[in-house]
């Protein structure tokens, strides 16, 4: 077993990227880099790239151009996140470790870490698990010292020994060629692509790869019954029914796309680092390739990009706005709506571009969007998120300072700022929106407050459906057969039947049904989206209710409106 789960790497003091970590998020599919040109994007890139090919935790020796700011005092930084596995036994779920060492040449230097603020049953552990010296008793801070050390380079070393593939890099200058030998930007990719439609013996997964090429292609053309065919080492043809034409004839797009799928299918359990994906590219076909890339391939994905298109929230994807300030990249990964629209204002593009999909629903938070995509999957799997319609987040405390109205400002009781305005110019830009609020009742005789009342008479006046659950929040509306499921994984203490009415609190239900019985570790509330990801797994089409369907009828022909 793994000793922790690696979650997350860092950079610093590399080229443009100063002392402040430039993070990847490596629990995600694929980590989106967006921000202006010179931002240090490509920084981010490289160094991932440097890591990845001395394949272990030792001698990142860089080169005067490479060094932050060209000056030999600064340090190669590297850091590392950690964290408890779901599954871990041994030890308690929540606790997140992290890492940065700094490199001189090919010597390691200093290391720091926040393994002080554990509980040293919790570190004896890890000691433990990377089999370094053992010690009775409060050891001398000298010994701490010599643990922290052993614990961080074996966690670390292990990592990127095991963890993390090698990188892999596609620049943005790319075109398709029949010479030469194969490569990421293009070339040589006829006779490659030939080979997987008809593989030698022994190879019939290449097979696999020729036809999601073709499937691709569908997709871009929006034409079901089209094929690709490469009768020569040097043409691609496309086809449909008697017309036969090269892939050439169908635009730069088509064919810029091409060359990112089959570099992509290429190669397995790689970490891709793509420049500018957008190049040649409509916004709906980023989204589609986007969407080739988690559901097609079996890499990872770091997309350095300037196109806002692929900004959407997913499950598989994490996006981090990088800038510069004062000459200096800085990082931060974008978690709100906010964020989003900072991300959009360096840009220099309107808060509208954010909503690239038809349509829009409006939801409190993370753990809403989790339950809502799942729901619209099983009643209405047609409808794709970030394409047919994007999840966005309002958060409980701003919902006051939306309005539909076009011509009305907010109410006079709240502060508006910057961020409030753009989220009001949203609202008000995409009319096929839908907007989900929790009625926060007790009980049912309970009302709900000024603000909800006056968002669901603006929805109802624009012809705007609005849904104010039935019941407490959205939690409500799951299944108590899907909760005993996954809760029954959880604790591994068998199904626990329990009672889950309207104006329950989940947390308070599963802590009554499982007594003293109970652990902090399997709390609900602390790990609210974790949760309801293990939820929604345990969630099939018979556990929607009634109520359920007829509640979320109107979201779905919003959508299903938006999308012709």
């Amino acid at each position: 077993m793994q000793p922790m789960k690696l979650t997350g790497i860092g950079f610093g003091k590399f080229r443009s990227i100063g002392k402040d970590l430039v993070w990847l998020d490596l629990t995600k599919k694929v980590n989106v880099l967006i921000g202006a040109n010179n931002s240090g994007k490509s920084n981010v890139l490289r160094a991932l790239a440097l890591i990845t090919k001395r394949r272990g935790l030792g001698g990142y020796e860089i080169g005067e151009v490479d060094r932050h700011l060209r000056d030999a005092k600064n340090a190669f930084l590297l850091g590392f996140r950690f964290q408890t596995d779901e599954e871990d036994g041994r030890l308690e779920t929540g606790i997140r470790l992290e890492f940065v060492w700094s490199f001189e040449g090919a010597t390691r230097n200093d290391l720091r870490t926040n393994l002080g603020e554990l509980r040293w049953p919790v570190i004896q552990e890890l000691q433990r698990r990377t089999k370094g010296s053992s010690y009775q008793g409060q050891p001398s801070e000298a010994q701490r010292k010599e643990i922290f050390d052993n614990i961080g380079e074996k966690l670390c070393h292990k990592s990127i020994t095991r963890s993390l593939p090698v990188a892999a890099t596609v620049l943005p200058f790319r075109q398709i060629t029949a010479q030469g030998d194969h490569n990421l930007q293009g070339a040589a990719l006829i006779p490659l692509l030939r080979n997987w439609q008809v593989p030698n013996i022994g190879d019939d997964n290449d097979r696999a790869k020729f036809e999601a090429v073709g499937d691709l292609l569908k997709k871009l053309l929006h034409m079901p019954d089209v094929r690709l065919e490469v009768p020569k080492v040097d043409r691609i043809i496309v086809a449909r029914g008697d017309l036969r034409l090269p892939l050439e004839s169908y635009g730069t797009g088509v064919h810029e796309l091409i060359i990112l799928a089959v570099a992509v299918l290429s190669q397995d359990k790689t970490i891709f680092c793509i420049e500018e994906p957008e190049i040649h590219l409509h916004p709906l076909l980023q989204k589609e390739f986007l969407d080739f890339l988690i559901t097609q391939t079996t890499n990872t994905y770091v997309l350095s990009t300037h196109s806002n298109a692929l900004m959407g929230p997913s499950d598989d994807v994490s996006v981090t706005h990088v800038w510069t300030e004062d000459g200096v990249t800085k990082g931060r990964q974008v978690l709100t709506t906010s964020h989003g629209l900072q991300a959009l204002r360096d840009l220099g593009v309107r808060p509208s571009d954010l909503l690239q999909a038809n349509s829009v629903v409006w939801v409190e938070g993370p753990s809403d969007r989790i339950y809502l995509n799942r729901w619209l999957s099983l009643l209405a799997p047609e409808l794709r998120e970030g394409i047919d319609y994007s999840i966005m987040f309002y958060g409980g405390k701003l919902l006051s300072h939306l309005t539909l109205e076009r011509d009305q400002s907010p109410p006079d009781d709240v502060d508006e700022g910057p961020d409030c305005e753009d989220l009001i110019e949203l609202l008000r830009i995409n009319q096929h929106s839908g907007v989900i609020i929790d009625s926060d009742k007790d009980n049912e005789t309970d009302d709900v407050n000024e603000t909800k009342k006056r968002i669901s008479s603006e929805c109802e006046a624009n012809s705007i459906p609005c849904w104010i659950t039935r019941g407490r929040e959205i939690e409500n509306y799951v299944s108590p057969a899907s909760i005993v499921r996954t809760y029954a994984q959880i604790t591994e203490q068998g199904e626990q039947q329990l009672e889950f009415g309207d104006f329950d609190r989940l947390q308070e239900v599963l802590e009554a049904a499982y007594g003293d019985a109970w652990e902090p570790k399997w709390s609900y509330a602390l790990h609210k989206p974790d949760r309801a990801r293990q939820i929604v797994g345990n969630t099939e089409k018979p556990d929607i209710s009634p109520k359920l369907k007829q509640d979320i009828a109107p979201i779905i022909e919003m959508i299903r409106a938006a999308n012709g």
